[in-house]
């Protein structure tokens, strides 16, 4: 059994219109919560589908 990471946020701006600080924070939280997630999952931390 695997671990599918559905976090995220979305931006309604195209990304040559988005901020650079708001580019950062889109690939801060995805590429956080994906590492968070395996961590939490590989330590036992985390339990799937209950």
């Amino acid at each position: 059994m695997g671990l599918t990471n559905n976090a995220g946020i979305t931006r309604t701006a195209m990304i040559e219109k988005m901020p650079v600080d708001a580019w950062q924070e889109d690939i801060d939280v995805h590429a956080s919560s994906y590492v968070t997630g395996q961590h939490l999952y590989a330590n036992g931390g985390m339990t799937i589908g209950s």
